[in-house]
C-alpha cells in the first residue's frame, strides 16, 4: 500500500486529523499491508498507524532535520515476513545525503526512504515535489541512479505528476512499470480528490514494480470509512509475487 496520509497540523476544518484518524487507521488496519509506504506522515501520526500494526517494524526520518521533524516517507513493514537488511534516507537535492537540504525551486525538503530486505528485495517510498516539474525530473534521475542493485525493486509513493509527465516516462524507461495499469490499461484512475472535491483528475500515486515482480491484484481505494475521508489522497494497493 502507498498512502499519502495528509499531515496532522493541516487546517483542514471537518477533515483534520482528529476528525478522520480513525477512517485512516481503518483504511490501513483492514488491508493490513506486509508494506506500507507513507507521504506527509508526521511523527505522531506514524506512532498512531503504529498501534494498528502492531507486527510491524518501520523506517524513516523526517525531512527536515534527518531525525523526527517536519514530513515521513516512513516505510512500514510485517516484522514477522520481513527481516531488514539495510535502510535509509536521501533528499532530492544537490547534496542528497545532507538532512534539510532542497533544490532551489523547492519550497519544502523532499526524500525518499528505503530499505533492503534480507528475503532479497528492496522497496523505496518518495514524495516529489507538488509545484516544481524539473526538481520532479532531477529528483527521479536522483532515485534511479540510487536504486543500482542487484535485487528486485518495488518503488511506492506519490509522483505528484501524471502518468504523461517526463518523470513518468523516465521510470518507464528504467524498466518499471505501474502494477495498476498492468491490470487495469483503461478509464480514469486519479488518485487525488481533496476530500471529495474533485482535486486532480490525472494518477499521481503509484506502485512501481520491476521485470521481477508479477501483479495479481491492483486497486484505488476510492471509498469513505464509516462515512469519512482517510484522506485527501486515496490509498493505492496491489498484491504482487515473484
Amino acid at each position: 500500500m502507498t498512502f499519502n496520509v495528509r499531515y496532522g497540523t493541516a487546517d483542514d476544518g471537518p477533515h483534520a486529523w482528529p476528525l478522520r484518524r480513525w477512517a485512516a487507521l481503518e483504511a490501513i488496519r483492514s488491508f493490513r499491508p506486509d508494506l506500507l509506504g507513507l507521504q506527509e506522515a508526521l511523527s505522531f501520526q506514524i506512532e498512531e498507524i503504529a498501534e494498528v500494526l502492531p507486527d510491524h517494524g518501520r523506517i524513516g526520518v523526517g525531512r527536515d532535520d534527518g531525525i523526527d521533524r517536519g514530513e515521513h516517507a516512513a516505510i512500514f513493514y510485517d516484522g514477522s515476513r520481513l527481516g531488514v537488511q539495510d535502510s535509509g534516507t536521501f533528499w532530492f537535492s544537490d547534496e542528497p545525503d545532507t538532512p534539510g537540504s532542497r533544490f532551489s525551486d523547492c519550497y519544502h525538503p523532499r526524500v525518499c526512504s528505503w530499505v533492503r530486505f534480507a528475503q532479497g528485495f528492496a522497496c523505496y517510498n518518495l514524495h516529489l515535489d507538488n509545484e516544481s516539474g524539473p526538481s520532479r525530473e532531477r529528483s527521479v534521475a536522483i532515485l534511479l541512479d540510487r536504486i543500482r542493485c542487484d535485487v528486485p525493486v518495488l518503488v511506492v509513493g506519490d509522483f505528484n505528476t501524471g502518468e504523461r509527465d517526463p518523470c513518468i516516462q523516465a521510470m518507464r524507461d528504467a524498466g518499471f512499470r505501474d502494477s495498476y495499469r498492468i491490470l487495469h490499461l483503461e478509464g480514469e484512475a486519479a488518485t487525488y480528490h481533496d476530500f471529495g472535491r474533485d482535486g486532480n483528475p490525472e494518477k499521481i500515486d503509484y506502485i512501481w514494480i520491476d521485470g521481477n515482480w508479477k501483479a495479481l491484484r491492483a486497486s484505488i481505494e476510492r471509498g469513505q470509512v464509516w462515512g469519512a475521508w482517510p484522506s485527501d489522497h486515496y490509498p493505492v494497493t496491489a498484491i504482487l509475487t515473484r
